[in-house]
């Protein structure tokens, strides 16, 4: 049985886009590691389009419920975003880039950290 309605809408959302994108976002992963730019890659997902990053995804002319902007660690690191005493530990909680997106989620004056599968896992029968 899924627990999907236990889910927030905020993760709900995200997992709804990630079925849509995220395949894109994995090869645009797998680039930026193979071409050496970094081995953290990182999305911004926003209500409004984001300030960090590059534009990845918009979300009006693709149908999401979120804009998408890629970047990377370093970024984050040069803007502050991420306090280089604590790259470590951000490093150590990324995990596989091959097997889930760093995103951060923007709402207003609020952000924080998810990290999700690229695909929804399936559900068993």
């Amino acid at each position: 049985m899924s627990d999907s309605k236990n889910i927030s809408p905020i993760l709900r959302s995200l997992r709804e886009d990630m079925q849509v994108i995220g395949p894109f976002l994995r090869d645009f992963s797998r680039q930026v590691i193979l071409d050496g730019i970094s081995e953290y890659p990182v999305y911004v997902a926003s209500f409004e389009p984001p300030v960090l990053g590059k534009p990845f995804f918009d979300r009006m002319t693709h149908k999401l419920n979120w804009y998408y902007n890629a970047s990377i660690l370093e970024e984050f690191v040069n803007k502050k975003v991420v306090n280089r005493d604590k790259v470590d530990e951000f490093m150590d909680t990324f995990g596989d880039p091959e097997e889930r997106a760093c995103i951060l989620i923007t709402l207003e004056n609020e952000a924080s950290f998810l990290f999700i599968p690229y695909q929804a896992e399936e559900e068993e029968d």
